[in-house]
C-alpha cells in the first residue's frame, strides 16, 4: 500500500493521469511536478483534511478527480460533497464521476 505520493519529478512534465485509489494516502504533497495532470483518482484513501484537497488547485490542468471512500466525505453522499471539492479546486470539471454544473459552482461560492 502506498502511504505517500513521491518520486514524480522525472515523469511530472508528461504525466496526465494518476490512479492511486485503495491506498493509505493522507497528504497530497508530491504532486507539484505534475503540471499536465488532468485526472487524479484517489478514492478509498485516508484523506481527512480539506487543506489537502485545496493543494490540488495549483495543478491548473486538473479536470477530473475521484475522492469517494475518503474520511473527508464522512457519511455524506458524493453529490453533497461536490460543492466542497469545487470550492477548493475551482478549475475542476468532473468530481466523483459527475460533471460539475453551474449550480455546483454557485453552491461552492456560497460555502464558508
Amino acid at each position: 500500500m502506498i502511504k505517500r505520493i513521491m518520486g514524480l519529478e522525472d515523469i511530472g512534465q508528461t504525466l496526465e493521469q494518476l490512479w492511486m485509489s485503495y491506498n493509505q494516502i493522507e497528504k497530497l504533497d508530491g504532486l507539484q511536478p505534475c503540471i499536465k495532470l488532468h485526472t487524479l483518482f484517489l478514492s478509498n484513501n485516508k484523506i481527512t483534511k480539506w487543506e489537502e484537497v485545496a493543494k490540488l488547485s495549483q495543478l491548473t490542468e486538473l479536470k477530473t478527480v475521484l475522492f469517494l471512500g475518503n474520511p473527508i466525505y464522512g457519511e455524506k453522499e458524493k453529490d453533497e460533497m461536490k460543492a466542497s471539492v469545487v470550492k477548493r479546486i475551482p478549475q475542476i470539471h468532473n468530481v466523483d464521476g459527475v460533471l460539475v454544473s453551474e449550480e455546483d459552482r454557485k453552491a461552492a461560492e456560497e460555502l464558508d
